[in-house]
């Protein structure tokens, strides 16, 4: 069933998905084991497979047992002040994290930048958020990453044993009830097999699994409701501001870069017709654009030929097809690969002519390098399922890959490029004259600009053209294009008083 409440919070594991710590507990272990396993007949060395099956996400002692369970050993228990050279439970838990502390006292703490960046977005988006270990070191690893002050809860080994919290599960579920939301409405982010089962025993909403160094499948099979390599990628449903209502933040966010505007133009700098050919950019609009002296580029699915046309502002980048073919300011870049698959696109239109070009409501748009198949006007839900089926016909007998947006179906050459690759081109040939990276503001109503946001990072804000309440993975959002008029003229203000 369709979700309808957005998510509330977020509880990161820190370990392997916001710190690069687990190599270290990884090599911490082996080392330990290993001298261990060397008193032991015909038993194999610790590998990474022994790690995430017995002792990633586990608190110390639990992870030795389990470990040396799975080679059919078995110690004694001792006592947690045992010290690290005594063969018990306890002495090689210590004597890992001596190891340990050694290790990071030489490396430091490393982060993950896309877990990083997430958190900031979602932080911007007032999401209430928390970080989890069941290491004992965990302060001290978030204090040396700059993240102790990041969030609103946090819970390390220590505390979980103050409040004798059992398990990963127990300490989740502290977290949520600290963070003041229930578990059905929290996301979390593991990486570890035993903590996405701990995520699932606890009944969070969302579990998502970030595979780091491969690991999907046994992922998935730990009950991971999706498995994600790139945290910043994350999307769920949530509510996020109205960037409107947020512009001194915007201000300080930009400092003292130079402002680069990007933009979608259907549902963005034009409202949405039901008919792709009556879209027109109102004069307000336009006199915005003309008025920034800034880099300005709009970047859309049309032609980058009938953009410019309805756009019409000279100085500025133009990116059609999806960013296909890119022009402006003496810059031009088209794909080899598009051109080659001019004749998938020529076969494309003419099999959707033959099968759905006759169907009432269907609008066929050709562009260069790729074809819309529209649907905003079809009212019958079997003109639809028709629809649907052709373009999937089509899809698997030219090659070309399929797209969705709103209310159209679009098939364009299968190249690995897309409105981000496009939006990171166009930041490398912008003329800014500042040392610093150009702050980006990127404003976009559909299902392709998510590449954009998704590739801006810490450039710049993404801006959903929509209601607050959504997928995107934008930091704000407007609720239409009047309000993206209203966010360009601010935008020229604060350029104008900045000297």
């Amino acid at each position: 069933m369709k979700r309808m409440e957005p998510f509330q919070a977020v509880i990161f594991d820190m370990d392997g998905v916001l710190t690069r710590t687990a190599d270290l507990h990884m090599r911490a272990w082996k080392q330990v084991f290993d001298d261990y396993l060397s008193g032991e007949d015909q038993q194999q060395p610790f590998s990474r497979a022994d790690y995430l099956a017995h002792v990633d996400g586990k608190p110390r002692y639990k992870g030795v047992e389990d470990f040396l369970r799975s080679r059919q050993l078995k110690l004694p228990y001792g006592k947690p002040s045992d010290d690290a050279d005594c063969d018990t439970v306890c002495g090689l838990g210590n004597r890992k994290n001596t190891r340990f502390l050694e290790l990071l006292e030489t490396t430091g703490v490393a982060v993950f930048e896309d877990a990083v960046a997430a958190l900031q977005r979602w932080r911007r988006g007032n999401m209430k958020l928390a970080i989890i270990t069941a290491s004992r070191n965990g302060r001290r690893v978030l204090t040396e990453a700059g993240l102790m002050t990041a969030v609103d809860v946090v819970i390390d080994g220590v505390m979980a044993a103050e409040q004798e919290l059992a398990d990963k599960t127990q300490i989740m579920l502290e977290a949520a009830r600290r963070l003041g939301v229930d578990p059905g409405d929290t996301v979390i982010l593991e990486d570890a097999t035993a903590g996405v089962r701990a995520g699932r025993e606890g009944g969070f909403g969302l579990v998502v699994g970030v595979s780091r160094n491969g690991g999907e499948k046994e992922l998935r099979e730990a009950g991971a409701h999706r498995v994600d390599s790139d945290v910043y990628a994350v999307d769920f449903l949530r509510r996020i501001p109205n960037v409107l209502d947020h512009l001194s933040d915007l201000s300080a966010w930009q400092g003292g870069r130079p402002l680069a505007v990007f933009l979608d133009f259907d549902g963005t700098l034009a409202e949405i017709t039901d008919e792709p050919g009556k879209a027109e950019i109102s004069a307000e609009a336009r006199s915005a654009l003309e008025r920034f002296s800034c880099p300005v580029a709009v970047i859309s699915g049309r032609d980058r030929e009938d953009l410019e046309s309805r756009v019409h502002v000279k100085g500025i980048y133009y990116a059609g097809n999806h960013g296909f073919d890119i022009a402006g300011n003496g810059h031009q870049h088209t794909l080899p690969e598009a051109d080659q698959a001019v004749k998938d696109v020529d076969h494309a239109e003419r099999m959707a002519t033959e099968q759905v070009g006759d169907l009432a409501g269907v609008i066929i748009e050709r562009k260069r390098y790729s074809l819309a198949v529209h649907y905003r006007k079809v009212k019958s839900g079997d003109v639809l399922d028709r629809v649907r089926e052709a373009v999937e016909d089509i899809r698997q007998e030219t090659g070309l890959r399929k797209r969705e947006g709103k209310k159209v179906l679009e098939l364009e050459p299968d190249v690995d490029w897309n409105k981000g690759r496009a939006l990171r081109w166009l930041i490398d040939v912008l003329p800014v004259s500042s040392e610093e990276p150009p702050f980006i503001v990127y404003a976009g109503d559909d299902v392709t600009d998510e590449d954009a946001f998704a590739a801006l990072r810490d450039d710049g804000p993404g801006v959903y053209v929509g209601e607050a309440i959504t997928c995107s993975l934008a930091d704000y959002h407007v609720r239409d294009p009047a309000e993206v008029l209203h966010l360009l003229r601010n935008l020229g203000d604060s350029a104008e008083a900045t000297p």
